[in-house]
């Protein structure tokens, strides 16, 4: 089971705040267990500004998980297929 909460505000004309913290529980027969309704087994979120563009959207994004030690920096360039 996973569930995301995401958000995009426009800070400006093309300009974009964005995020999502994503929450999941893993298991085998999850429903037969009632692990579902428990504590997250995994959590993370990530936080970025976009730009809109001729060539697409341009994101540049920071995520961070408790369950890791490091953060991770992403950036999209374009559309994706």
């Amino acid at each position: 089971i996973k569930a995301a909460l995401t958000f995009d505000y426009e800070l400006f004309r093309k300009d974009h705040l964005v995020g999502v913290i994503n929450m999941a529980n893993i298991e085998d027969n999850i429903f037969e267990t009632g692990e579902w309704f428990t504590t997250p087994d995994y959590t993370g979120f990530s936080i970025g500004y976009s730009v809109e563009t001729f060539i697409g959207p341009i994101e540049l994004k920071y995520s961070k998980s408790p369950e890791l030690s490091d953060g991770f920096w992403w950036i999209n360039l374009g559309f994706w297929f």
